[in-house]
């Protein structure tokens, strides 16, 4: 029979796992986009999903291992049972029921909604890598099945590389969802046939009775060399350079979303560089380089550092050796010295690598790739023969599930800052420096012909790395510094309340920041006033202050982010001010350390907080007739996209009263929103109208701000205070033509600064 020929079975293995590692990592970024404006557009929906992932992955692992080991008969026929379970389980979008009603308990709710749409599926999928190699071997003995590993992870690859390109702008959700669905009834397909060719290749070769240990490749004892015994160690490297990797790709992939923006690109470059490691790693030796490897780690990192901390490089380094120069050297060596340390002083005082997005994130991500090339190159020079083939991916993904697991359980709970950036950096190093020393001492004889020089290398990169890494910016390391009051962190982010004095009293107040980024002040001496970015003449406090009430019986307000409350400073009596909050966290310390509502419901106005999403909330809520929406939900300094979508909006104006108006905060360092909101107004005929606020007089509590207001109000826009305080945002100034995202679509590339 011709699908039973070593050619045929070559070519359905290849097939099945390619196609396998495809849906593998296509149903990722599909379903987290699917679910994430569910959560708040939070960065740890997408760490959350990976560690499911990682953990369904580590139970396929032990489910294929379970399954080569098995002497049963009936093995094949259960695995046939759950393929055909699965397919029944088919489609995998989630429906609407499973929104959350509120913020509360995300990481269980994602948990259980995953496992009940999505679980049985992936298992399956997870399972069939491992699986299909011990079958490859059974099938066609003495052919290495190692390289369909890096094929499995080029399929994996294309999943990831195709989804923001080809897939996510092009085809809805639902669609999405669907073409999966149909894609995995073939791979199942192709499973069971293969499979049904390993049943029956079993029974032949045990004369149809169960196979005997003698005659499985993989099950055989030392039937090569390869076959020798595991070391005690090699188990326990695997774990913890896996580990390791994982780790640095969920803590990575949570700082560029904290500061950029939470959406499939930043989800898929760092997980498509975690993968291309392992094609590379396992496709052929001679790629992976250690000794370049490691000092492309350790160059990496002192980039990062160099990135955040540019003004103690400036102050120790730079400004050091300034000195030496002009007192010690003598010229010309000293004339030159002299001209490099001043260039590097003006390079650091008028440039900061972290204002480029692009060079940020890709310093960043260097780094990523060359820790994930050292550690998968380590796990792949130690990669046993056939026998523990099964036993080496069960590991290695345990490695896997141990780091998520770390990330998006332990570090939430029991750290209180992204600890887990600066802690990958820190073991990055170490396992970079034991690299050194470990390679030189083995190519000595080659690389380092005098005996001591041979330590020298490994040893001074090792030195300096600790010491760069020593200088690591206080905004990812953990730090205690006075002025900081409280810090905490939860599934939502990292928040934290200092206290900002200054030589003037009348300018002290406390400051509510998430991450680095200010999200709130209030002064301690005048604690009524406005300030930051809703102080007297930024944009929202003119559409409020402004806004034409003299028929209306009560002056509505929504407000999306709760903040420390400055908005409810705006409120007077006789005014509604509904804040929409998804962190629990927030709303508490908003009442605990500032006393924005309190004041303003003393002063006879009604403040509401509403728990949840803002979008799942209003569009669940009958229609509010607000006269102002103010949109100002911000992760960190990542705009949440799911709530400047045509989607989005078109839930808004449901609730906005005739002539009501939009304010939308566009503030950010890395991302142009300007081209968006113009876009979204020239959809919904509405007028935009900028308000570029330079706070000067407001002390710790200034920030500047910008503002563009939304509305067709004719008497409003007429408004000589409005006029000459807002423009007119019709594009003519930006280099940027105007964006319209959906929930479907939303181009970030476009609107990069």
């Amino acid at each position: 029979m011709l699908l039973r020929s070593p050619a045929a079975a070559a070519w359905l293995s290849a097939g099945t796992i390619f196609t396998s590692a495809f849906l593998l990592f296509q149903v990722q970024p599909l379903i987290s986009k699917v679910i994430l404006p569910w959560f708040g557009g939070s960065p740890a929906v997408w760490s959350t999903c990976v560690l499911f992932f990682q953990i369904a992955l580590l139970a396929g692992y032990a489910y294929a291992h379970a399954l080569v080991r098995s002497q049963s008969r009936w093995k094949w026929v259960v695995h046939a049972v759950l393929l055909v379970v699965a397919i029944l389980t088919l489609p995998i979008t989630p429906a609407e029921s499973w929104k959350p009603a509120d913020g509360q308990l995300p990481t269980s709710r994602i948990l259980m909604l995953l496992l009940f749409n999505v679980g049985l599926p992936y298992f399956l999928l997870a399972s069939t890598g491992p699986l299909v190699q011990a079958w490859f071997g059974r099938l066609i003995p003495g052919t290495s099945p190692y390289r369909l590993y890096a094929l499995s992870n080029v399929g994996s690859l294309a999943a990831l590389l195709t989804y923001p390109v080809v897939f996510e702008p092009n085809f809805s959700t639902t669609v999405q969802g669907w073409g999966w669905s149909l894609g995995f009834a073939c791979f199942a397909l192709m499973a069971g046939t293969l499979g049904w060719l390993v049943a029956n290749h079993e029974g032949a070769v045990s004369g149809n009775g169960p196979p005997t240990a003698s005659s499985d490749p993989v099950e055989a004892e030392g039937s090569s060399p390869e076959d020798a015994p595991l070391t005690w160690w090699q188990p326990i490297l695997w774990v913890l350079l896996a580990a390791l990797g994982t780790t640095a790709l969920l803590a990575v992939t949570n700082h560029l979303c904290q500061d950029i923006a939470v959406t499939p690109f930043f989800w898929v470059v760092p997980l498509s560089l975690y993968l291309l490691s392992f094609i590379i790693v396992f496709d052929n030796s001679w790629w992976y380089r250690p000794i370049l490897t490691a000092l492309a780690t350790l160059g990496s990192a002192a980039l990062i550092v160099a990135c955040e901390r540019s003004d103690l490089i400036d102050e120790y380094f730079v400004d050091f050796g300034r000195k030496v120069v002009k007192t010690e050297w003598e010229r010309p060596a000293g004339a030159f010295l002299e001209w490099a340390f001043s260039w590097l002083d003006s390079g650091f005082s008028t440039y900061t690598l972290e204002d480029s997005v692009a060079v940020y994130s890709t310093i960043y991500l260097l780094w990523f790739f060359a820790l994930c090339l050292l550690c998968h190159g380590e796990v792949a020079a130690l990669k046993p023969g056939r026998k523990y083939l099964t036993a080496f991916y069960l590991m290695i993904s345990a490695g896997g599930a141990i780091g998520g697991i770390f990330v998006s359980l332990l570090c939430p709970r029991y750290f209180v800052t992204y600890f887990e950036l600066p802690l990958s950096l820190l073991m990055g190093t170490i396992v970079a420096g034991i690299a050194l020393v470990a390679r030189t001492m083995i190519f000595s004889h080659r690389r380092w012909p005098i005996g001591p020089m041979k330590y020298v290398l490994p040893s001074a990169a090792l030195i300096v790395g600790l010491v760069m890494l020593s200088f690591i910016s206080p905004n990812i390391w953990p730090t205690n510094s006075p002025d900081v009051i409280f810090r905490a962190r939860n599934f939502y982010g990292r928040v934290s309340v200092s206290m900002k004095d200054s030589d003037d009293p009348e300018n002290e107040g406390l400051a509510l920041y998430h991450g680095r980024i200010l999200h709130g002040f209030q002064y301690t001496n005048r604690p009524e006033e406005p300030c930051s970015y809703y102080a007297h003449g930024s944009g929202v406090a003119i559409a409020v202050e402004q806004f034409p009430r003299e028929r209306l019986t009560q002056f509505r307000i929504a407000v999306v982010g709760l903040g420390s409350g400055s908005m409810a400073a705006h409120a007077q009596r006789g005014d509604l001010i509904r804040f929409y909050e998804i962190d629990p966290q927030v709303v508490d310390l908003s009442g605990q350390y500032f006393t924005y509502r309190q004041d303003a419901i003393d002063r006879g106005a009604t403040v509401e907080v509403v728990l949840g999403d803002a979008r799942v909330s209003l569009e669940r809520e009958d229609t509010q007739d607000f006269d102002v929406i103010v949109l100002d939900a911000f992760s960190g300094d990542a705009i949440p996209v799911h709530l400047l979508t045509q989607e989005a909006v078109a839930t808004y104006l449901r609730h906005l009263r005739p002539g009501g108006i939009i304010a939308v905060h566009i503030s950010n360092r890395y991302l142009n929103l300007k081209p968006v909101v113009r876009g979204l107004a020239r959809h919904f005929r509405l007028e935009p109208r900028l308000v570029d606020f330079t706070s000067t007089d407001y002390g710790e509590g200034g920030a500047d701000s910008e503002w563009i207001l939304l509305t067709n109000n004719q008497r409003f826009l007429q408004n000589p205070v409005v006029e000459q305080q807002s423009t007119l945002e019709d594009g003519q100034d930006d280099s940027v033509a105007d964006v319209f995202w959906t929930d479907q679509r939303s181009d970030l590339f476009r609107i990069m600064d």
